[in-house]
């Protein structure tokens, strides 16, 4: 089994980079803002209008015009519309993190099944001499004995 840090670096690095972990943390991303644009819903709502212009007929008898206004929403009733929303974002983004540590244990998982494989691969040594087992010498030798 490969205990190198380096190759384990590695290997970390370009599961941190795939594609479908970037995906999901980036629909995390969207749905922590749509987690606060919900609960940001609550908060009062000001509203500010002006207006400049010029009365009259002729442009030397007009006279200068000036509108300005503000409004104040405050949300006092809402049917419990907004907590509604708050608490279906926030099952959206449980529903995501949940997605990127699935997402996450599968590179896990595929990475040791790899690693795996990969030491399936290298050649293994027995045998008193220090021969591989596959050795012809080493074969003759336990079929003569």
């Amino acid at each position: 089994m490969t205990l190198d840090p380096v190759v384990e670096t590695k290997r970390v690095d370009r599961a941190a980079g795939r594609a479908e972990v970037r995906a999901v943390e980036s629909r995390l991303r969207v749905e922590a803002l749509e987690t606060r644009s919900a609960e940001r819903r609550r908060w009062p709502k000001l509203g500010v209008a002006g207006d400049y212009g010029v009365l009259g007929a002729v442009p030397e008898q007009s006279l200068s015009t000036y509108a300005v206004g503000a409004t104040l929403k405050v949300p006092l009733w809402t049917s419990r519309r907004i907590e509604s929303e708050i608490a279906a974002a926030r099952l959206r983004r449980q529903r995501t993190e949940q997605a990127l540590r699935d997402a996450r244990l599968q590179i896990a998982q595929e990475m040791k099944e790899t690693r795996i494989e990969e030491d399936g691969h290298q050649p293994r040594y027995g045998g008193g001499a220090g021969r591989r087992s596959g050795d012809p010498a080493a074969i003759s030798e336990s079929t003569s004995a």
